[in-house]
């Protein structure tokens, strides 16, 4: 081998140590020096900063007395004479002079980037107080402080750079006088180390009379010992080396008379031997097994399943036992596989240990056994499943026969509620039909016979009876008519947009006369001026009459009925409703709470009016179903003093049916 000579230059321009230790030292220095320069660089730029400064401090403290003067005096010229001399300080370079917003000098040059700027009020003190003359701006140039504090930088640079350069170049070579051609010649030495030059020992040429035991002198002391001892080392390992030949023939001598087929494999699942047996089933020898993988003995199938329980068995460490397949001259096995985990003196893992002998026959025999129990589950199982078929058969049934029976129950209950509500019903028309119609007989009969026996007022008294009776029997027969076309959907709604205010007021002076005859005072309680909605204004108006007139006859004399009107929104989830709610207040006597929901229903009245004032008992049945047909709510409920409350929605957009409560 070629013996290379290393020189102060060749080793610098290696990637050596000396090359790395002076990269270090500019690195430091280099750091170090920029910021030192940049710390004196900045003391020396705040220097003049505070200069300029001052500069700005004489020009408030002395020239603006005389200019406030100057400026109340109104003497340019002195004014321009006082800003040239202020021109002429230090680093200024513009002045302006303003009064009320108005430039009325400027001297210098004007510069917006790299300018200090001053504004100084001008305030002239006088005895009612103080006078705000204008206002004094200075801009100070900074471009000459910029340019000193460059210089300053470059000349320290490359002060630094000189010096740091010197010293490289000088630690350098010292290192190579002292360590580095000495490094050199022990990694020549350990390079060209060999077994049959163990006997040479290493030898630094230094000047001995200088030499004492440093740190190269240890090192080279070390290097010798090692040679050393790896001459003893090399003698053992042959020793070692030579039992472990003899154990290996012992062990392969084993491994080879046993009927199970062994095999090793290292980390990467690649062969490294194998006994004898196994060896001959894939087809190969022992030697030529090594470096192959399962795949060039087996399936590509195969062979990623024994590769994945390998990769399995080395990742968690611990011994498995599988059944895989295996082919082996052109037939396929099951066999039994043991793998388990191979490791170095430092608990690497270094591959795996396998041995699998066949359990064809045996899998065989557990299969038809298995095989014999799952028919016997199987006809378990289809005879339990039929007598669950038949079960579950007569339990339908029987839910069958007890629907039957609730349907049965529940429709004799709703005929037996409808009979009683045919008769209910044909009990009150009869009674709200016969009433009048005795009435209309009885004074048609008296005119007929007496028309020539009692005077003429008498006969229209019966015919004003007469004719009284006969509107109310017209008023309930159209009651029921309403209700009829109401309840079947037949009832037309003239749907336009109104004003509900407009609506009560008609209602109001159709009805009014009732108000007057018991002196009731109806009173509308609102915050509007307009209310618009829309509805069908004649039947929202028949809503109106039938609550209204309702309180007045349930109230007292002299009492009051209140009609209040006010928007409402109710917010959801899915969207935001808006609705008109109306109430009717009286002060009359009240609805029994369990009566809240039959009072709406026909020929109903509450049991406390039932013998008071009278009535068919349909204008409750009527308005809800007006209301109801807006899309609307109505409901009842009891003051807390007394009377009752009559409250329903209409639905400002005419949108969805609104929320079951509304409060």
């Amino acid at each position: 081998m070629k013996q290379e000579r290393f020189g102060l230059f060749s080793t610098f321009r290696k990637r050596s140590i000396s090359r790395k230790l002076i990269f270090y030292i500019i690195l430091f220095s280099s750091v170090v020096t920029l910021l030192a320069t940049s710390l004196r660089v900045y003391l020396e730029y705040r220097r003049d900063i505070e200069v300029i400064e001052s500069t700005l401090s004489d020009i408030k403290n002395s020239y603006l007395p005389s200019i406030i003067n100057n400026l109340w005096m109104m003497d340019d010229n002195s004014l321009q004479a006082q800003l040239e001399g202020i021109m002429k300080l230090p680093d200024i370079k513009y002045l302006q002079l303003e009064t009320e917003g108005e430039q009325i000098i400027a001297v210098g040059t004007k510069q917006l980037d790299n300018t200090i700027q001053r504004s100084f009020t001008l305030t002239y003190s006088e005895r009612n107080g103080e006078l705000d003359l204008g206002t004094l701006t200075v801009y100070a140039d900074l471009n000459g402080v910029y340019r000193n504090v460059l210089n300053r930088a470059m000349i320290i640079l490359a002060t630094q750079a000189m010096i740091i350069s010197l010293l490289s170049a000088f630690i350098i070579a010292v290192f190579y006088l002292l360590i580095g051609r000495h490094l050199q010649t022990m990694s020549e030495y350990t390079r060209t180390l060999a077994f049959n030059a163990l006997d040479n020992p290493l030898v630094l040429h230094r000047d001995s009379k200088n030499v004492n035991l440093d740190e190269l002198k240890q090192l080279e002391l070390s290097i010798n010992e090692m040679r050393e001892n790896l001459a003893s080392d090399v003698l053992k390992r042959e020793s070692i080396e030579r039992q472990l030949r003899e154990s290996e023939n012992k062990h392969r001598t084993l491994l080879d008379n046993i009927p199970q087929k062994i095999f090793y494999k290292n980390s990467q699942s690649i062969y490294i031997t194998c006994n004898n047996n196994f060896a001959a089933d894939v087809n190969t020898t022992r030697e030529a097994i090594t470096g192959k993988t399962d795949y060039d003995f087996f399936p590509r199938e195969l062979a990623e399943q024994y590769r994945r329980d390998d990769q399995a068995v080395m990742r968690e460490r611990t011994t498995r036992e599988l059944e895989e397949r295996y082919l082996s001259g052109g037939q396929e096995y099951i066999v039994q596989t043991v793998k388990t985990p191979i490791f170095d003196s430092e608990g690497n893992n270094i591959g795996l240990l396998g041995i699998f002998w066949d359990i064809t026959e045996k899998k065989k025999n557990e299969l038809e056994l298995q095989k014999a129990k799952d028919e016997l589950e199987l006809r378990v199982a289809e005879r339990t499943a039929r007598l669950q078929e038949i079960n579950h058969r007569l339990e339908e049934e029987i839910a069958i026969h007890k629907q039957t029976e609730e349907k049965l129950i529940f429709a004799k209950q709703d005929a037996e509620r409808a009979n009683r509500a045919k008769s209910e019903f044909l009990s009150n028309i009869s009674h709200e039909l016969r009433t009048p119609m005795h009435h209309i007989l009885n004074y048609s009969r008296f005119g007929l016979e007496k028309n020539e026996q009692v005077p003429m007022e008498k006969l229209i008294h019966y015919f004003s009876q007469i004719r009284k009776t006969g509107n109310r029997l017209m008023i309930l027969l159209n009651d029921l008519l309403d209700l009829s076309k109401l309840e079947s959907g037949r009832a037309e709604y003239k749907i336009r947009h109104h004003n509900v205010l407009k609506i009560l007021e008609d209602a109001i002076a159709e009805i009014g006369f009732l108000a007057r005859e018991k002196d009731v005072n109806l009173i509308t309680n609102t915050e509007q001026s307009q209310l618009f909605v829309h509805c069908d204004a004649y039947k929202v108006g028949q809503v109106f009459r039938n609550l209204l007139s309702n309180a007045i006859k349930f109230s007292p004399i002299g009492q009051d009925v209140t009609v209040s009107l006010s928007r409402r929104e109710t917010v959801t989830s899915e969207e935001k409703t808006r609705y008109l709610r109306i109430s009717v207040s009286d002060q009359g006597i009240g609805i029994p709470e369990d009566e809240f929901e039959s009072i709406f229903d026909k020929f109903t009245q509450s049991s406390k009016t039932k013998t008071g004032a009278g009535g068919s008992g349909l204008g409750l049945a009527i308005c809800k179903e007006i209301v109801e047909g807006h899309k609307g709510r109505i409901w009842v409920v009891n003051n807390s003093s007394r009377g009752a409350t009559f409250y329903f929605t209409l639905p400002i957009d005419n949108g969805p049916i609104l929320p079951a409560r509304l409060d």
